[in-house]
């Protein structure tokens, strides 16, 4: 016998899948009817078995978690007919089944009229028969399902509630060690505990009988221990040893516009010689061309203010180069650019160090200026494209555009040009170290050794 089934919604619609006597459909690999495993999440990886058995098709259930359904009721094992429905899992994709005609059987017209009265008495009384077999069994089975569905569940809540509670005391213990500058994550991660708690609440109190009430609370659980997860990785960074690796390469960015106004930045030193790396509308104010009437940095940790000049600014991304004068003896330079962070994976751990805040004045000249205090933050990487970085991140440095935003290894990944709140959090966008490679090949070619790029 053969027969297609037709997937209708999910990943894979429009596809059709032909039967010759048996397919096993899930997300596991190489089976007859692969769902995809990243979207098609209500699937189970062996969720159920389709076969031809007694001269019938026949849809058998796999022991998967959100179950299966044909035409809207939840089975263990159904017969099936031309046109019948199966979801796999509660919200799952959905396929028809529709069996294929076979020629060559006996035909009734050379049959006598006794015959066929005979052979539909004989069906009648088997049809009854069963009938009345069907409807014991499926009482049965209805208990025995129930009583079944619910000890699944509540020892699928059990799980559950223990890998709730051990990523909670996970987060305490973590947040007992924020402090300081990481005092936003410890916030974004005490409102993640909290909605976690609030999850564990209502599953604590659910039966399982609602199936799409429960897959609904799988989900928000799913979403806030993800949102967990991104934290405890945020926190597992090394904040103060890149931070007193990277911050006296970090400085201040003194800008007077053409109109007078004086506005700050941060710029990152990349050479020995005074070479710092910035935001180009640093330098313009936001405008999308010009140049500053005067330029001055003032570098971590310290009150000299150096006069500094424009050496280029990149036309295509929110990056420039500048270098300060006057300086004796060489600079702090960042570790290194790294310009693979595409082989980072989404959820690293992210740190960058800059200045936020400044004055609307130009600074003191002489060493009697404020000293320059760099504020800093962590995050986990989001997304990585060829012109931008996405960071998602927690408290901190908002607005600090020119920072560098570095790696765990302290590797400067994209300088910071902007970000969005996100509630208490924050998403940092920054250009990719590689183009601050391309410009710095392009307006400072020579003038002491750069860092290395890796």
């Amino acid at each position: 016998m053969i027969a297609d089934l037709r997937v209708l919604s999910g990943a894979r619609a429009g596809t059709t899948i032909t039967i010759t006597s048996e397919i096993i459909a899930g997300r596991a690999p190489g089976l007859g009817l692969q769902f995809d495993p990243g979207q098609d999440l209500d699937v189970s990886a062996q969720h159920a078995a389709i076969v031809y058995t007694g001269g019938r098709w026949v849809v058998r259930d796999l022991g998967s978690r959100n179950g299966t359904f044909v035409n809207g009721r939840r089975v263990r094992e159904a017969d099936l007919e031309h046109g019948d429905r199966i979801r796999f899992g509660v919200d799952g994709p959905e396929a028809e089944f529709r069996p294929r005609s076979v020629s060559g059987s006996p035909s009734a017209s050379r049959r006598s009229p006794r015959v066929l009265l005979e052979q539909s008495n004989r069906q009648l009384r088997v049809m009854v028969g069963a009938l009345i077999v069907a409807l014991v069994g499926a009482l049965g089975y209805a208990t025995w399902s129930a009583t079944r569905q619910r000890t699944e569940w509540e020892r699928e809540r059990a799980s559950l509630l223990g890998r709730v509670d051990s990523a909670l005391a996970a987060g305490d213990e973590t947040a007992r060690t924020l402090s300081g500058e990481r005092e936003g994550l410890a916030t974004a991660l005490r409102d993640a505990q909290a909605e976690v708690r609030r999850v564990r609440g209502q599953l604590e109190t659910t039966s399982g009988e609602d199936t799409a009430g429960t897959a609904d609370l799988r989900r928000q659980l799913q979403s806030a221990m993800a949102a967990l997860d991104r934290q405890q990785l945020a926190a597992s960074i090394d904040f103060e040893a890149i931070s007193a690796a990277t911050r006296h390469a970090v400085a201040v960015v003194w800008v007077e516009l053409r109109d007078g106004t004086v506005s700050t930045g941060t710029g990152f030193a990349v050479r020995a010689d005074g070479t710092l790396v910035t935001s180009r509308h640093v330098l313009t104010g936001g405008a999308a061309s010009g140049s500053p009437r005067r330029l001055a940095v003032q570098f971590a940790d310290s009150r000299q203010v150096w006069p500094a000049d424009v050496l280029g600014m990149d036309d295509n991304a929110d990056i420039a180069v500048i270098r300060a004068r006057n300086i004796i003896g060489g600079v702090p330079t960042v570790a290194r650019l790294n310009l693979r962070a595409d082989t980072l994976p989404p959820g690293s751990p992210i740190a960058w160090i800059g200045f936020p805040l400044g004055g609307e004045t130009w600074p003191q000249d002489a060493n009697t200026g404020r000293v320059a205090r760099p504020l800093g933050a962590v995050g986990v990487l989001s997304t990585v494209e060829p012109a931008r970085i996405a960071v998602q991140g927690y408290g901190g440095a908002a607005g600090a555009s020119g920072s560098p935003i570095l790696d765990e290894a302290g590797g400067v990944i994209a300088v910071l040009m902007g970000g969005t709140p996100s509630g208490r959090n924050l998403e940092i966008i920054g250009v990719p170290a590689a183009a601050v490679d391309g410009l710095l090949r392009r307006v400072a070619p020579a003038g002491g050794a750069a860092v290395s790029p890796r």
